[in-house]
């Protein structure tokens, strides 16, 4: 069978001149397609020759470059320009090289004005098959050494749109290869590729992982005791979010499927019913977060991805305060919200719209934090401008700072830290570009993760890497006033919770490790130990078992 190749369409489109299926980097100079390079090659003027090379598809090159002046022995190096380009952007797409290979040893033909690109594609399949049969040559056109990754010689044939893979991590820290399906059961053929055609490799689908990150272990003493706690009047199957009034020791407030409040005492073994969220105030049907004042005297139910939330006293069910924030991408950002404490003030800092909190008193519903609305005026960016969407907010032990964990275009999540103190004693943009303003780490499509306080200095967060597909169990530690990362360990996997001294990674299927966040060494593990949340002062966890009661646990360190 011949495959004729005359324009960008149909099954082998992808290997025409002018199709826009591989561009390639040459130099300091990025070409959108070949054709692009070979016309602008003509061209006697630099600045010709950028002008084609800005163009915005291949005919519009060719339009351009008719009114230009060539030079004169362009068509003697015609057929070497168009070898050198076709090499450099099937090197340097993996996708489209995969298709070439996959062609076997089929003639390639092709149509005037490019009537020697089907030999110039027979002889670079038969260098990247050769490449693609060395275990030790690096298979893209990068040739980076440095940063060398491994991937099965399958997936990096393959035809696939979306590649199909799996990780498998190799013992040495968090580092993994990629293998296809048939090489996670059986010893991979693995080829060499750099960093960046690797993360390019891992945009596919991932199917799950083989083995874990290694991580440091040191035995000890450290595990956790668990007792069951039956309190009249509630029962853990009505309950549908559960807080700590982190102040008062023992004491819960727990919200039940049809509104009301309860105040439960787990040390006494008591429960008080409470008020009632006015129906319609948010809908109980969604997932819902539930905040409390340190004292308990205030409460917040928001909807964790909607637009509603409301304070009110947890006795009464009276409203003090109805927030509402706006309808742009709401459905992809926690509702933020926390309460927190200044010289003795209870305040409330909420977001009333993607790009921008408000701190308000919740007993008096009084806005503090007035300032001009900061919109665009024709193409000004207004001064203060925020590009960025607030997300879950994690307010730091004192209540001088807060840990806002939203995101940017296109979309990369960002941690980020300020200072609350600042913000309500000074600065009225303060959250939006004040001088306390910390990013702390950036991932691609990856927001809203696990963060937690470790003392007012110093944070952890989740997950190492830089993209969403290719995070691993891990805890990075900063410094929230310098935005400085500390050290960073591998291994914690799920939600965060410091337990002083220690870090609990915690999760609702596989239980949680305990780790010393000074050495990085994972002390515990109790595969049991699944909670729903924690109280800091009486430092334990509480569990809603259904069937059974609250399951209360507390670390023993003897």
């Amino acid at each position: 069978m011949t495959i004729t190749v005359t324009s960008c369409e149909g099954p082998h489109g992808c290997f025409h001149p002018a199709s826009q299926c591989h561009s390639f980097r040459e130099g300091d100079h990025y070409w959108s397609t070949v054709a692009h390079y070979c016309i602008a090659q003509r061209l006697a003027a630099a600045e010709d020759r950028e002008r084609v090379r800005m163009a915005r598809d291949a005919d519009h090159a060719a339009e351009l470059a008719a009114t230009m002046i060539e030079v004169p022995d362009w068509r003697e190096r015609a057929e070497a320009t168009l070898r050198h380009a076709v090499l450099r952007a099937f090197e340097a797409n993996l996708g489209v090289r995969a298709i070439l290979v996959a062609t076997g040893d089929e003639l390639i033909e092709s149509a005037p004005p490019w009537e020697s690109l089907g030999p110039i594609l027979m002889e670079v399949r038969t260098l990247v098959r050769q490449r693609a049969n060395d275990p030790d040559a690096i298979q893209c056109e990068h040739q980076t050494a440095d940063s060398v990754r491994f991937a099965c010689s399958h997936l990096l044939a393959s035809r696939e749109t979306v590649r199909h893979y799996h990780r498998r991590f190799t013992g040495h820290a968090a580092d993994f290869e990629m293998v296809c399906a048939a090489c996670a059961v059986d010893r991979a053929e693995l080829r060499k590729v750099c960093g960046d055609c690797f993360s390019w490799l891992l945009n596919g689908h991932r199917d799950g992982d083989l083995g874990a990150p290694a991580h440091r272990a040191r035995t000890t003493d450290v595990r956790y005791e668990h007792v069951i706690v039956r309190p009249s009047g509630v029962e853990p199957e009505g309950i549908i979010a559960v807080a700590a009034v982190p102040k008062v020791f023992g004491v819960w407030l727990m919200l039940d499927g049809a509104g009301r409040l309860h105040r439960v005492d787990l040390d006494r073994g008591t429960a008080e019913a409470g008020g009632v969220v006015p129906e319609g105030s948010v809908d109980l049907g969604a997932p819902l977060d539930l905040h409390v004042a340190s004292d308990g005297r205030l409460a917040a139910v928001a909807e964790r991805y909607g637009r509603r939330a409301i304070v009110l006293e947890p006795a009464s069910g009276r409203v003090t305060l109805s927030l509402l924030r706006d309808d742009y991408h709401e459905e992809r950002c926690r509702f933020p919200l926390g309460f927190f404490e200044l010289d003795g003030r209870l305040l409330l800092v909420h977001a009333v719209a993607w790009n921008r909190l408000e701190v308000s008193d919740p007993i008096s519903g009084s806005l503090l934090s007035k300032r001009d609305a900061l919109v665009y005026s024709g193409d000004a960016r207004p001064e203060h401008y925020l590009d960025y969407f607030h997300a879950g907010l994690v307010i730091s032990p004192s209540g001088e700072r807060v840990i806002d964990n939203g995101w940017v275009w296109h979309p990369f999540g960002v941690v980020r830290a300020f200072s609350l103190r600042r913000w309500v004693d000074g600065n009225p943009y303060e959250s939006e570009d004040g001088p306390s303003v910390k990013d702390l780490c950036a991932r691609s499509y990856y927001w809203d993760g696990p963060v937690c306080w470790l003392n007012e200095r110093t944070v952890a967060v989740w997950g190492a890497g830089e993209d969403d597909l290719e995070l691993t169990p891990a805890a990075r530690i900063f410094d929230v006033e310098t935005g400085e990362e500390l050290r960073s360990f591998d291994g914690p996997a799920g939600d965060f919770t410091f337990d002083a001294p220690y870090l609990v990674a915690h999760d609702r299927q596989t239980g949680s490790t305990v780790w010393d966040v000074m050495t990085g060494e994972r002390v515990a593990a109790d595969a049991s130990l699944r909670p729903d949340a924690y109280h800091p002062h009486s430092r334990c966890f509480v569990t809603l078992v259904h069937g059974e009661g609250f399951r209360v646990s507390r670390r023993v360190d003897a």
